[in-house]
């Protein structure tokens, strides 16, 4: 068989082994045309990218769950110079850390079940600050440790993952940094009654 002839058969059989494939993913459904078309891109497109969406690595090795990895810091903040940032996102928690080479490393974890760091190391701090808004509240401590904690909150009547962040301090440029990005955190809180569109309760 000529060199054409082998490639035709090689089409033929990918395009045939696309279509078992989208059966098994339809339950035997069948599909129109123009319909079929799309599920062959799919299908290859996910062939080529190892089985992910585009534009998203999924790690097995965060805590060994699988979350998505993500580019985007928390809203709000913003690098320093030559800091970094890698966001691990599950169904309902968020953790990450943002770091520079050879420098401060800051991490962060939060959700709807995340724990009050600054509250849980309360009797280990050296110092502590509190600040509130109309609907949130941030918690800034140093342990004797002289781990740098912030936590922000929401306070009564208004539901916000709770988010922590904490860094082994060095230095007190190590400070400056930290709080120049963590305090421009902004939290989106959502009042207990609207989060379906309903009314203030």
């Amino acid at each position: 068989m000529s060199q054409n002839g082998d490639s035709v058969g090689k089409l033929w059989r990918d395009k045939v082994q696309a279509r078992q494939l989208n059966n098994q993913i339809l339950g035997g459904r069948k599909m129109q045309p123009k319909r079929f078309r799309m599920g062959v891109v799919v299908v290859g497109l996910c062939l080529l990218t190892g089985g992910t969406a585009i534009g998203q690595r999924v790690v097995t090795d965060c805590n060994g769950r699988g979350e998505r990895l993500v580019p985007d810091v928390p809203p709000g903040i913003v690098l320093l110079k030559d800091y970094q940032h890698e966001r691990c996102m599950g169904r309902d928690s968020s953790q990450g850390r943002i770091w520079k080479n050879q420098g401060l490393e800051i991490r962060y974890e939060g959700g709807l079940g995340a724990g009050n760091r600054v509250e849980q190391n309360r009797s280990n701090l050296v110092w502590s600050r509190e600040h509130t808004t109309d609907t949130n509240r941030a918690q800034i401590a140093m342990t004797n440790s002289r781990e740098l904690l912030v936590t922000f909150s929401a306070l009564p009547g208004f539901r916000t993952p709770m988010l922590n962040f904490y860094a082994t301090i060095r230095s007190e440029e190590d400070i400056a940094d930290a709080l120049l990005m963590v305090m421009g955190y902004q939290p989106q809180p959502v009042a207990i009654g609207m989060e379906r569109g309903g009314a203030v309760k």
